[in-house]
């Protein structure tokens, strides 16, 4: 064998060899590429699940916020017909006066007396206009 001939044989060696070496690196760069662009594709699925669950948790959160404040809207709108009921009712009695009064007093009284057992003692105090016009011993008094 010549020279010529173990140099060619070597230079072919190294030929096969870098072919070899060249298709065993584009065939790991392939997968390299594929393993990126499936970490990338589950990277970008993964933040978009995180954006919509973000988007629903602000909906949900701004729909109790709206039900909330809808809730509240509707307790002070009870709230006001209330005082109004109660401040009608306190003018109204007010405006009771006389016989009228006296005998609403007295049937009060005696509903109230009703509520306590006979062997207890109920006393009312009555202010000065009212102390005049009635007895010590009206039937609501026990």
């Amino acid at each position: 064998m010549s020279l010529d001939t173990i140099v060619e044989d070597i230079r072919e060696e190294a030929r096969a060899r870098a072919e070899e070496i060249r298709t065993d690196g584009e065939s790991r760069a392939d997968e390299i590429v594929a393993d990126a662009e499936a970490d990338a594709e589950r990277i970008r699925e993964e933040a978009r699940e995180e954006a919509e669950d973000r988007i629903e948790q602000e909906r949900e959160q701004e729909l109790s916020g709206a039900k909330l404040e809808a809730k509240q809207q509707r307790l002070e709108a009870r709230r006001e017909v209330l005082e109004e009921v109660r401040d009608d009712a306190r003018d109204r009695i007010a405006a009771i006066d006389g016989d009228e009064r006296e005998e609403l007093t007295r049937t009060l009284l005696a509903a109230a007396a009703e509520e306590f057992p006979a062997e207890e003692t109920v006393r009312v105090h009555a202010t000065a206009s009212a102390a005049s016009s009635s007895s010590p011993t009206s039937p609501a008094s026990r």
